[in-house]
Order: structure tokens, then sequence, then C-alpha cells
């Protein structure tokens, strides 16, 4: 069983690389996120819009650094 300090980094490390990926490729992601259940396994979520096209994005400026 994992303390409580890995369990947030575990999510965290199946969850991120997902968001890297679709940054890569399509330069945005749709909401999505995870959950750590009580057997310790972790569970993929995300939403779904009612329609097949996804809603544009708003631009949000960044740097780099």
């Amino acid at each position: 069983m994992a303390s409580p300090k890995q369990e947030p980094e575990l999510l965290m490390n199946a969850a991120l690389p997902f968001a890297e990926q679709m940054l890569r490729q399509q330069g945005e992601f749709y909401p999505y996120g995870g959950l750590l259940s009580i057997d310790g396994s972790i569970v993929h979520v995300g939403a779904q819009h009612s329609t097949t096209d996804h809603p544009r994005s708003p631009a949000v400026g960044c740097e780099r650094t």
C-alpha cells in the first residue's frame, strides 16, 4: 500500500505523460483526470462533450523557460 505522500505522486506520474503527449501532438488537451481507487489502482477519467466536435479552446499565452 502506498503512503499518503506516494499516492498523489503515483497519480501524477500516471496522468502527466498523457498531457505531455497531447500537447506535443495536438497543442492542447481536453479535460481529463484520474483517481486512485480503494484497491490502489489508477483509473483514468475524461469528459465527453455532447457532440462529436470538441469546443475550441481559448488561446492562452505562456512563456517557455
